[in-house]
């Protein structure tokens, strides 16, 4: 698997198994003084993280550590052992024919001593892994679509025959309507179904205005000019 909790278990079971590993800490935070420190340790911090169109690279601080003893200057065998085990590490995770994913070439061991109860010194590995990426859309764990909430829209059409208008709303998304015909009548009720109704006007030239309302949006109008002769 190429998830990131895969590869931190994958990084952990290699030091655990490891003969010069005493103890392996998956941590933000590395202060390994608030452990029983069994050195010598391995620390694995996330860092971060970018992509392209085939991959993720997954961005990893790795620190190779052991105890720096003030008494006897150890210092020589600490920075030789601990780089070993790096480069065990780094052998172990570059074989890209063991794993779906490997830590890139491109990775960085710096020597750093860090003060706690104890002094501990080693090697950090700056490293990024690459697992493939497709950008794959075919099995996104999405819930059923969920139909836009849109205003309101108003909109009718009409026929005439003689001096009856016959109107048709085609609105939709709204809870009420009110049709204004200057000079005529007003009529105002809650929409039930887009069924027709009829008006009866005397010849000349008209002005049929369609107002819808929906709660939480403007209202919206519709306007036509009708000729009755």
């Amino acid at each position: 698997m190429n998830t990131y909790r895969d590869i931190v278990y994958e990084f952990k079971d290699f030091c655990n198994r490891h003969r010069m590993i005493n103890q392996v800490i998956d941590d933000q935070t590395w202060d390994v003084q608030s452990m029983e420190n069994l050195y010598p340790a391995v620390i694995i911090v996330p860092t971060d993280t970018s992509g392209d169109s085939g991959s993720i690279q997954l961005g990893f601080r790795i620190f190779f550590c052991d105890i720096l003893q003030a008494s006897t200057d150890n210092s020589r065998d600490v920075y030789s052992d601990m780089l070993e085990v790096a480069k065990d590490f780094i052998s172990y995770f570059t074989d890209p024919d063991e794993h779906a994913w490997f830590i890139n070439s491109d990775f960085t061991l710096t020597p750093f001593e860090e003060r706690f109860d104890d002094t501990v010194g080693g090697w950090e590995l700056s490293c990024n892994v690459s697992i493939p990426f497709n950008h794959s859309v075919c099995n996104l764990p999405l819930g059923e679509e969920i139909s836009p909430i849109l205003p309101p829209e108003a909109y009718f059409t009409y026929s005439v025959n003689g001096n009856v208008v016959t109107f048709y709303n085609k609105s939709k998304y709204y809870d009420t309507e009110s049709w204004e015909m200057p000079g005529s009548i007003t009529e105002s009720f809650w929409y039930i179904s887009p069924d027709k109704f009829k008006v009866e006007f005397k010849p000349g030239t008209w002005e049929i205005t369609l107002t819808v309302k929906r709660q939480g949006f403007p209202d919206s109008t519709y306007t036509q000019i009708i000729e009755i002769n």
